[in-house]
This record gives structure tokens, C-alpha cells and sequence, in this order.
């Protein structure tokens, strides 16, 4: 149990996996790191098992060959000590249109709000991950290099002279560290230091100009074959009142505890980051992404399949500087 009055070099707050990779990075380099969790369970996000031990895909574990991601890749690697993707190679994403599946080549005159942000999913040359995500929390957290306090959630920041001087936790706890990073959505931390006034007018118009998405990700396993497919999804109706859902299936597995073989696909949907707590809306954009997926497959969602939904909020999203 983490102690009132502690100190640490770096605090983290957030167990998703950027604040899992920034905890183990700088524990790696013998920094003092705690990591704070508001959940009872650290790295939930990614966990590959749903409540009766089925095995998910938590993401799409691909990623674009573009310079950018391939540093990014080597980062974690070397982070990692461990490979984590494979070769490069042509996978031109595929839509549904008139009746048919076709290469994807854009949205025509259909105008989508979160166009810009799917570039990443629509690249023709990708690398597949040789391990997922999942991977990645479970090596860290099983043995983890750093302390992690859950059912944490930061109340209070305490600033002077424009820097952090401490942190109020569960508003009873007072910690403090030489360096704060902050990896939830940027709109609570918004709320956490206007209602203290810890920032001036100018920054709160900065995070009032925040673009940002939530993702809304639809992870599904399938009695029994339905494509050899493996290229990126990109399906979308004839308007625009939802935004373009992207998926990809994976390889067939078998069913440990039965004779049959399920093949699992994940999707995911990006909507605004002020409808996150929306219920309905939530609701009806999926059921909007499992029509898409019908009208593309019309057997994928036969009885007996399994789902999980997991909403990120404010996964995606710019500020301007």
C-alpha cells in the first residue's frame, strides 16, 4: 500500500498501454515509478479473456509500414527485448459495395467525419504482429519492475509556479514525484484542474479545442469458418449517419472445450469523444457495425457467436499547440 507523503521520481497515472510501457520503461532505467490505476484491475483493456475464459483479439494487430509505426515498433522492441512483428507485405484493405467485396479506394462522395483518422487502416502495405498487445501487458504486469496502487484515482492537483508540486488521491492521499504523466483521457484532466482552477483561460480554450475520437471495439468469435480474408475491412452504408466501421477476421482456431473450430474478427468504430457515457448511441453504432458485418457475411453472426464491446474513450484525438 502506497503511503500519504510518498515520494516517487515518476508517477504514472493510467494502466492502459501507454502507461503500462511508460512504467516499465523508465523502471527499466532505475527510476522510483508508481503507477496508478483508478479500476480495481491493472491493464483491463487488454486483457484476451472474456468473463468465461474465451480468447479475444483485443485489436487488429496490424500495423501500417510507414515509417512512422516501423520506429515506433523498433522502440518497443528494444523496450520489449523481444520481436514483435513480422515481414512487410501488400494487403490492399477490402470493402462491400453493390453486392460484391472490392478493393477500397476511398468513400466516393459519402462524407465521413473520421476519414483523416482511418488513414492508418486503409495502408495497402502492412506488417501483422508476431504478438499482441495482450502479450505485451501480461510479460510486464506478471512481474512487474514497478508499484502499482489500484482504486486510484487522482482528486486533486496541487500546482505552483505553473508545475505540478503534488497529487491528491482518492482526495485523503497526498503524493508527490519529480515527474507526472498523465495517459487517460485528456478531457478529465481538464476537468480535474478547472474545477481548482489549477489552469488559466487560455489552457482551458486549448482543451475546449480538442478533436478527439472514442473507439467503440466490437471483438467477435465465430462458430466455425467464415473467410479466408485476413485483409483490413472498411465497411460503411449508403449514408453517412454512422461512421465507417474497420475490422479484420483471424486464422481459425479450435474450441478447447468442444469439437468445433471458431474463427474470431475484431471491429472497431470511431464516434465524437463527448459520446462515450452516450448509451444509446453507443448501442445503436453497433448495432449499425453488425449490420455492416451481415450485409458482408450474412452467416458471420449465426447463433452461438460470442462478443465482447470495449469502449476507449478519447483514443484518438489532436490539440493544437
Amino acid at each position: 500500500m502506497v503511503k500519504s507523503g510518498s515520494h516517487f521520481d515518476v508517477i504514472v497515472y493510467g494502466s492502459n498501454l501507454t502507461g503500462v510501457l511508460l512504467a516499465h520503461q523508465f523502471s527499466k532505467a532505475n527510476y522510483k515509478v508508481l503507477l496508478l490505476e483508478e479500476t480495481d484491475d491493472v491493464g483491463r483493456s487488454h486483457y484476451a479473456e472474456g468473463p468465461e475464459g474465451e480468447l479475444f483479439h483485443s485489436s487488429l494487430e496490424l500495423v501500417p509500414d510507414l515509417e512512422s509505426s516501423n520506429e515506433s515498433i523498433a522502440w518497443l522492441e528494444q523496450l520489449m527485448n523481444q520481436s514483435v512483428i513480422g515481414n512487410s507485405f501488400e494487403q490492399s484493405p477490402v470493402t462491400f459495395r453493390d453486392a460484391k467485396f472490392r478493393d477500397f479506394v476511398g468513400f466516393g462522395d459519402l462524407k465521413f467525419e473520421s476519414a483523416d483518422d482511418l488513414h492508418w487502416y486503409s495502408q495497402a502495405k502492412v506488417r501483422h504482429l508476431t504478438s499482441s498487445p495482450q502479450d505485451w501487458m501480461k510479460t510486464i504486469l506478471d512481474e512487474p519492475s514497478f508499484q502499482v496502487s489500484c482504486l486510484s484515482k487522482i482528486s486533486q492537483f496541487i500546482i505552483e509556479d505553473n508545475r505540478v508540486k503534488s497529487i491528491k488521491v482518492n482526495s485523503t492521499k497526498t503524493l508527490t514525484a519529480d515527474h507526472y504523466f498523465f495517459c487517460e483521457t485528456p478531457f478529465y484532466l481538464d476537468r480535474v484542474l478547472s474545477e481548482k482552477k489549477a489552469i488559466t483561460a487560455k489552457e482551458r480554450s486549448r482543451f475546449a479545442k480538442m478533436e478527439g475520437w472514442t473507439e467503440v471495439s466490437l471483438q467477435l468469435l465465430h462458430r466455425g469458418f467464415v473467410t479466408d480474408n485476413f485483409s483490413s475491412h472498411i465497411l460503411f452504408g449508403g449514408k453517412a449517419d454512422f461512421e465507417p466501421a474497420v475490422g479484420r477476421f483471424f486464422p481459425v482456431e479450435s474450441d478447447s472445450d468442444s469439437d468445433q473450430t471458431v474463427q474470431g474478427s475484431t471491429w472497431v468504430c470511431l464516434i465524437p469523444a463527448d459520446m462515450a457515457e452516450d448509451i444509446e448511441y453507443v448501442g445503436a453504432t453497433l448495432r449499425n457495425v453488425k449490420k455492416q458485418i451481415k450485409r458482408a457475411y450474412p452467416e458471420a453472426l449465426s447463433e452461438g457467436t460470442q462478443e465482447r464491446i470495449q469502449v476507449y474513450p478519447s483514443a484518438i484525438g489532436t490539440s493544437e499547440s
